[in-house]
């Protein structure tokens, strides 16, 4: 049996489609890897930002930014097959206790959101499929009494990045997160983000230690990847590359 093969034609159709990119600024480089069987091809495109002309390496470090989910949607199904938690796990510390409508968001102060009780409680499933309840508004910041309430208490867990860091620790953000009422019934509606945060939670706190450790212990180091972590070590910024975002003024 013969591995399939991939043409030349056709790496290098995908070449100068990924080298267009670079080519009208929209990013300095870039890595691909397409592989086919058990032939591989991977491709270094232009340079680590547009601030410095070196050529990229092959060993750049990335942000990989939310690829970090499915690492710890991965390192949850661990936990689950070994029957240190399960899909059923009832969610009960730290969780909201009431829930919004998705109108009752219009009003234009926190404190006349319209709260009801939960159908029943979220479950690790809801975190694992984001439907939690509770995520990411796609509105502008503060168009919604909800994005209001959450930005007053700091968490940063529904308009994008965390960034800069919270003033929280893990405990006083899950309990901060946990005072607001959710955007919808558990089960009922996706919603990015949040979810997620909350499952890195649930996961240092079933495994008995710190998030970063969890994933490290049981994906990253697993399957060598020795560069993938929460930081950067000193000795290896070098290797990181810039990181960008759309300037609406400029284009």
């Amino acid at each position: 049996m013969t591995a399939a093969t991939l043409s030349t034609e056709e790496l290098t159709h995908l070449h100068d489609v990924m080298a267009g990119h670079v080519e009208t600024g929209q990013m300095p480089g870039l890595v691909t890897l397409v592989a086919s069987g058990d032939d591989v091809h991977i491709d270094v495109i232009g340079s680590p930002s547009f601030a410095d002309p070196t050529p990229l390496d092959r060993s750049a470090i990335f942000r990989i930014a939310s690829l970090t989910k499915p690492i710890t949607a991965a390192a949850t199904m661990s936990l689950v097959e070994e029957g240190v938690c399960c899909a059923s796990t009832r969610l009960s510390r730290g969780c909201c206790r009431s829930s919004l409508t998705a109108g009752s968001c219009v009003p234009s102060t926190p404190s006349s959101m319209t709260r009801f009780p939960p159908n029943g409680p979220s479950r690790s499933r809801n975190l694992l499929s984001y439907r939690f309840g509770f995520g990411s508004v796609m509105a502008p910041p503060a168009s919604y009494p909800i994005q209001r309430a959450e930005a007053e208490l700091g968490l940063q867990s529904i308009g994008g990045p965390p960034w800069p860091p919270v003033s929280h620790d893990v405990d006083s953000w899950i309990a901060a997160l946990g005072s607001l009422p959710l955007m919808y019934q558990p089960g009922d509606h996706w919603l990015y983000n949040s979810s997620a945060q909350v499952l890195g939670v649930l996961l240092a706190r079933a495994a008995g230690t710190d998030i970063e450790s969890v994933l490290r212990e049981r994906v990253l180091e697993p399957l060598g990847l020795s560069d993938t972590g929460f930081t950067v070590p000193a000795d290896h910024v070098s290797r990181l590359t810039t990181a960008y975002t759309f300037d609406p003024e400029s284009g």
